[in-house]
């Protein structure tokens, strides 16, 4: 280690050495210039355009994470063997593998600029808004940064915990947290933003909101109710902030559970929160089109006898489970695209469908990354069922009020509501 450390001292003299020659002769007024490339508090965050440009940044790195969302559950794994997707199907979420390291990255990108936000609205710099408003950038960028943080946490455990503005927020210098002191940040950053966001967004929709807030607050208590924390007493918590949401009667189920993942609704009543898509990506995967045999969970296949003979015979499994489609694009060996028979490309691989997009040309839909259906990340049913077991928990015993949440959701899931 000290020979390391002693390689390391004379390369930084010798670069250091270097610099100095090469300023020699350079006028202090050229060194005192400050750096017009560089987007930081200095220069940028003067207005409120410029701080939603700040925002605009902040969500994009929420979500911009390979294959974000992605488990192992009934989704079928066949195809790709390499570390990458192990570390999807298994769960061993190390920063050894592209995907764990592409997660970890962005989601510190999207905090960082967050982070920034939050000072620069705090330094009052932020030129032309009123302090409700600043209040509400506030909002939305804790918001983002508990979301963040309640992903990693959950992926990693203890973590950097950074929560200032960082003029180096690239360093690997930062020691960990523990999880029971990441929760107690994002808990603080979720009750912030739900006392100062407002209700619904006029004409901004894809903006956190005070019910997304308390519904995200809501799956939190859950959480650290539960296992690795085990704080018993935030089941009341859960519950309480839950129910508060059930009560302002905000929010309803979408009748038909078909009808929940199509593009006509979602923005309906039931969505608390979704990450707003756009059609105007570069290529790349598309969600439930390609066969088990082509690789990988882009696929979206599901276990052939699982979808056969154990998913409950229902609507739902009518909504959730397309077993065939007339034609998909798929490139030969010459990496040429061809239509071919979803028989080829589908054979003993029926698929997830409710993320299906039936509604343009195969071949758009294959090159796109992401169309105009949303990626929900909180939905009223959600709140539901934390409301459901934080209830039966506090309690002891199903509630009449318990039963009746979670029946909501069984009852469309049976095509009985």
């Amino acid at each position: 280690m000290k020979n390391n450390i002693g390689f390391i001292t004379q390369r930084v003299g010798i670069v250091v050495m270097l610099g100095a020659l090469t300023f020699l002769g350079t006028s202090c007024s050229d060194l005192m210039e400050n750096p017009k490339a560089l987007v930081s508090e200095v220069n940028f965050y003067n207005n409120k355009g410029e701080a939603e440009a700040g925002l605009i940044g902040a969500m994009s790195q929420a979500y911009a994470a390979a294959d974000v969302g992605l488990g192992p559950d009934d989704v079928k794994y066949n195809s790709y063997t390499d570390s990458n997707h192990d570390g999807i199907r298994d769960f061993p979420i190390v920063l050894d593998t592209d995907y764990g390291t592409i997660n970890w990255t962005a989601a510190y990108k999207s905090i960082a600029n967050a982070n920034t936000v939050i000072r620069a609205a705090n330094s009052k710099k932020i030129a032309g808004v009123t302090e409700s408003e600043l209040a509400e950038i506030v909002g939305q960028a804790r918001f983002i940064r508990a979301f963040k943080y309640f992903n990693l946490v959950r992926l990693y455990g203890d973590i950097p915990l950074i929560i200032e503005d960082s003029p180096n927020p690239v360093s690997n210098t930062y020691e960990r947290t523990s999880v029971a002191n990441v929760y107690s940040q994002i808990t603080l950053d979720l009750e912030d933003a739900a006392k100062t966001l407002p209700d619904s967004w006029a004409n901004t929709p894809g903006r956190p909101t005070r019910w997304a807030a308390k519904g995200l607050l809501s799956k939190v208590y859950l959480t650290m109710a539960t296992a690795p924390l085990k704080q018993a007493d935030n089941y009341a918590k859960a519950a309480s902030v839950a129910k508060e949401i059930i009560d302002s009667k905000m929010f309803t189920l979408i009748p038909n559970v078909a009808d929940v993942f199509k593009i006509d609704s979602k923005r309906e009543s039931e969505m608390m929160f979704a990450f707003e898509a756009t059609t105007d990506a570069p290529t790349g995967y598309a969600i439930g089109l390609a066969s088990k045999n082509s690789g990988g969970y882009s696929t979206g296949a599901l276990d052939t006898i699982f979808a056969a003979y154990e998913f409950p015979d229902q609507p739902r499994r009518d909504a959730y489970i397309q077993l065939n489609i007339p034609d998909v694009i798929h490139p030969d060996a010459n990496g040429n695209w061809k239509l071919i028979p979803w028989k080829e490309a589908f054979e003993y691989a029926p698929i997830i469908a409710k993320y299906n997009y039936p509604y343009v040309d195969a071949y758009d839909i294959y090159k796109k990354v992401v169309w105009p259906m949303n990626a929900p990340i909180l939905r009223y049913a959600d709140v539901l069922l934390v409301y459901a077991e934080a209830a039966n928990r506090v309690s002891g015993k199903p509630t009449t009020e318990a039963v009746n949440a979670i029946n909501l959701i069984i009852n469309r899931a049976n095509g009985s509501t």
